[in-house]
């Protein structure tokens, strides 16, 4: 079934080419400039996945570029086909009221390119804007009288498009509030451990400030390169690793989830699928579960978990996605409370493949816990 919706997803993806393909070359004035149009098409089409082929063989600078050039393609191709279609669905309407075929024209066609355009803009200053998101919850039933303030990141995705500066800005946000502890669910890397490890991408998280440390947990994304490289990486950043492991800090204790990709991949980490088979519940200690994918949510409630963290949706990033992501997941994004147990499920900071969102923002999440 996984290999029929791969190809089902390759076929869609080869249509929507040649759809877009098409009507691009209409732009064209002469069979020589449609000819080059339609290699140029064939080229971005599958440069995807040509990078991927040749990653290993080629400088780590043409691989950003092939990088960021393929996966910007797949926006364009996507809101093109869109459009497009909007613009086809609409002279079909406006034949049927006038009975009149009018041809498509030039002006129609750089109208729409130039909305497609402002549209990418407008995605790409977005990714680039990330915004401090905040939530309080009360756990009254503890003896305590002081609050605890959490920064919470999920999705930074270092690799060749977030780049050190970015992660420079993500400290920067997090010191300026404070905060007694930072929590990251997973994905730091966006797949290959290359780029990260031989630019030290990370190396402005090592100043992130807090009063007890920095807590992760590893993502699928995590898993796409060499795992064990990465953790050891995750390490040198001064974080604490958690997978299927708990840390306790100020009277709170921290359960660090493996992903479940580590679950298909028992030759690299141990099978544990369920919380209860790690960890157990007091009444006398908060318990905060981290966990890269929103998808075992119903654990953390049935355990006994005050708080469940995730990331790993993107709140869909780019529009529509998010109708998927909100199939697939109960809470795929934002706050809900599951009978004792709060769950927040950030966007995350960085992004995957295109540096670009569309109806919503890169994110850090402070959490202010009262007791």
């Amino acid at each position: 079934m996984p290999g029929f919706f791969f190809l089902l997803i390759i076929a869609l993806y080869i249509l929507a080419c040649v759809y877009l393909g098409r009507r691009i070359t209409k732009l064209m004035p002469t069979r020589l400039t449609k000819a080059i149009a339609i290699i140029c098409v064939v080229v971005l089409s599958t440069m995807f996945f040509t990078q991927r082929m040749i990653a290993s063989h080629v400088a780590q600078s043409v691989n950003m570029v092939l990088y960021i050039v393929s996966t910007m393609w797949l926006i364009v191709i996507m809101y093109g086909v869109v459009l497009f279609v909007l613009f086809d669905i609409a002279r079909l309407i406006a034949r049927l009221r006038t009975h009149t075929r009018r041809p498509i024209t030039r002006g129609n066609i750089l109208t729409i390119l130039v909305l497609l355009a402002l549209i990418i803009t407008v995605g790409i200053v977005n990714a680039y804007s990330p915004v401090v998101t905040r939530y309080t919850v009360s756990l009254p039933q503890y003896n305590r009288t002081d609050t605890l303030r959490l920064a919470i990141v999920s999705d930074l995705h270092m690799g060749y498009a977030v780049r050190s500066g970015d992660m420079q800005k993500l400290c920067e946000m997090v010191n300026n509030e404070h905060v007694d502890a930072c929590l990251i669910a997973g994905d730091l890397f966006d797949g290959e451990v290359t780029p990260v490890i031989t630019n030290d991408l990370g190396a402005p998280l090592r100043d992130i400030k807090t009063t007890y440390g920095t807590y992760a947990v590893v993502g699928n994304h995590d898993y796409m390169g060499d795992i064990n490289v990465a953790k050891d990486y995750i390490r040198s950043l001064n974080m604490t690793l958690l997978c299927d492991s708990t840390a306790t800090f100020d009277g709170v204790a921290v359960v660090g989830r493996n992903d479940l990709s580590g679950d298909r991949m028992p030759f690299m980490m141990s099978k544990k699928k369920l919380l209860s088979d790690f960890v157990q519940k007091t009444d006398t200690m908060p318990m905060i579960v981290i966990d890269h994918q929103p998808a075992r949510i119903d654990e953390s409630v049935s355990c006994g978990a005050d708080i469940h963290i995730s990331g790993h949706t993107h709140a869909g990033q780019v529009w529509p996605m998010r109708m998927i992501t909100k199939m697939v997941f109960d809470l795929d994004y934002g706050y809900r409370q599951y009978t004792n147990t709060h769950a927040i499920v950030t966007s995350g900071f960085g992004t995957w493949g295109p540096r670009m969102r569309l109806g919503n923002s890169p994110e850090i999440v402070i959490l202010t816990v009262t007791f």
